[in-house]
């Protein structure tokens, strides 16, 4: 198995090294392929690539099997539909009843084994309501070599997970159960397809979302049920955090003890009330980008973070992100829907001690909107008080640059 070096100054360094005499390696080879292969079919995409370089016989073996392997893993993941939709997202969905429209997605196997294989049926996600049709894409061998990359960057995340939960509480940490990796997941996943859509990568809406309205940003998270979308809120309570103490604070203070010192980190804007407003900026980085930062940029120098990241995406000033405000505007049109003897959502956290039960049985996971749309007629939707367009406020990168 591969060690870590750990460098003790920060949780994002953790680089696998593998050991010239790896303990069991000589066990693995000398199983039967056919054992070997179910093996690498039961890992994620983060350790088989690891374990693939432990030597030249594994990685031959998955180098023959690469695409068989890698779409049986990839089929496997809780995401794997939602980082479909995500590879296969174009300009049709910025049209009228086309967001998120039906698709069909095989995957041609090409020589390894001829095989079409489908990853996507049409009938998964519906459209904004309308009758669409489907729309059919084939990937080859380097598109899944691509979604296989991506997912790694998911896998990356759920490695992190516990060290960002139990930050404060380390001798609490442990590693998440099956269930509650799934959640971790599909919540990563979500956060990427709205930061590609919403995020400054293709479409910008500068207007704040509003209730029982036809917008595209609400629509990703009508699709979802109550639990969910308090999973993806608990979960992005937490990116908050690790961007605000991570990628927003620099060390800039020096506290001195009688026998040794201490660096302080300080929040960017925090002397002028301005850093929920950066983080609030940097938080429209998706899970890429975001890794990408915490792994190079990681308590580094705020000007190199600020001219990094704002090169990273055009017109980064211009808004915030807009997920928090999705959530908490679904949030409130479900409460809006649900009978008077329900007064509150049960606490729908990742993991097991920050979730309550459903004492209504299943009400809160099968509440979710199939077409994106809420579920009333105009004339219920007219009855309500009408909210007035409100623009975005502007981003603040941290500089001290007028914005």
């Amino acid at each position: 198995m591969a060690s870590f070096a750990l460098n003790p100054e920060s949780h994002y360094s953790a680089m696998p090294t593998t050991s010239s005499t790896t303990p069991g390696r000589g066990f693995l080879e000398s199983l039967p392929v056919e054992l070997i292969l179910k093996i690498m079919k039961t890992m994620s995409p983060r350790d088989l690539s690891r374990l693939v370089l432990l030597s030249k016989k594994l990685y031959a073996i998955f180098k023959e099997n690469q695409a068989t392997l890698m779409s049986k893993v990839l089929l496997d993941q809780p995401e794997f539909e939602i980082m479909l939709y995500l590879y296969t997202a174009d300009d049709r969905d910025f049209e009228p009843g086309q967001m998120l429209h039906p698709r069909i997605i095989d995957f041609d196997a090409g020589n390894e084994s001829g095989a079409i294989i489908n990853f996507l049926g049409a009938n998964a996600t519906c459209g904004d309501g309308n009758s669409v049709s489907s729309q059919k894409k084939k990937l080859n061998t380097w598109d899944v070599i691509e979604l296989w990359k991506w997912t790694k960057v998911i896998d990356w995340w759920v490695e992190l997970y516990p060290t960002l939960r139990w930050r404060d509480h380390p001798e609490d940490r442990r590693c998440l159960r099956s269930h509650e990796e799934a959640r971790l997941r599909k919540a990563v996943a979500r956060w990427w397809l709205y930061a590609w859509y919403f995020h400054g990568v293709h479409y910008r809406d500068l207007y704040l979302p509003q209730k029982w309205r036809n917008d595209k940003r609400l629509h990703h998270i009508r699709i979802m049920s109550t639990r969910e979308i308090c999973e993806l809120e608990d979960f992005w309570g937490l990116i908050f955090e690790t961007v605000s103490r991570d990628l927003c604070s620099s060390p800039e203070r020096v506290r001195i003890g009688k026998k040794a010192y201490a660096v302080e980190l300080v929040p960017w804007g925090s002397e002028d009330g301005r850093h929920n407003n950066i983080v609030n900026t940097y938080l429209k980085l998706d899970p890429e980008q975001l890794k990408y930062f915490l792994e190079l940029y990681h308590h580094r120098k705020r000007t190199d973070i600020i001219r990094d990241v704002r090169s990273s995406m055009r017109e980064f000033n211009l808004d915030r992100e807009t997920l928090s405000i999705s959530i908490t505007t679904v949030l409130e049109e479900r409460m809006m829907l649900t009978p008077k003897d329900i007064t509150n959502i049960p606490r729908s956290g990742i993991i097991d001690e920050d979730r309550e039960d459903d004492k209504q049985g299943d009400f809160w996971s099968a509440d979710a909107s199939p077409n994106g749309q809420p579920p009333l007629s105009q004339a219920q939707i007219n009855a309500f008080p009408l909210e007035y367009d409100k623009r975005l406020p502007y981003g603040d990168d941290g500089s001290d640059e007028p914005y």
